[in-house]
């Protein structure tokens, strides 16, 4: 695994373009623990106070800095962020009944349901009562 990272992560770089010649989703392919979180540490260091990974269809890494720097960002946003104080984790996707098209992906599993990005979106109410009956969402990473 050390190799991968040697010379500025050429071996990584090699098999990220192999697998996306291949034609495979790169995403599918992430190790939260050696390259995301260090990702996210690298953010924090730079001075984030929260930051989201989209991690593809796996579903996304988020992490929030310190109490200090939530309490920068409270100032600015006029909003309580007191309970976001030093979390992290990781939020699995929804999976779709369906998938007629990639616009809109980023945004979730509704919009990847109809051709456009926005006709496949549902109401708050709707989304909460598909999640109540126990929506599947798709595996970690």
């Amino acid at each position: 695994m050390q190799k991968m990272y040697e010379n500025e992560g050429r071996e990584l770089i090699r098999i990220f373009k192999n697998v996306s010649e291949a034609g495979q989703d790169l995403t599918l392919i992430l190790d939260i623990d050696k390259i995301v979180k260090p990702l996210g540490d690298k953010l924090l260091e730079l001075g984030a106070g929260i930051i989201l990974i989209k991690c593809g269809t796996p579903g996304l890494y988020y992490r929030t800095g310190s109490e200090k720097v939530l309490i920068r960002l409270e100032e600015k946003l006029c909003f309580p962020l007191s309970g976001w104080v030093e979390r992290e984790g990781f939020e699995q996707s929804y999976v779709p009944e369906q998938v007629l098209s990639g616009t809109g992906a980023g945004e979730g599993a509704s919009c990847v349901e109809s051709y456009d990005a926005l006709s496949g979106l549902r109401t708050l109410e709707k989304i909460q009562l598909k999640i109540a009956k126990g929506w599947k969402k798709h595996p970690l990473i």
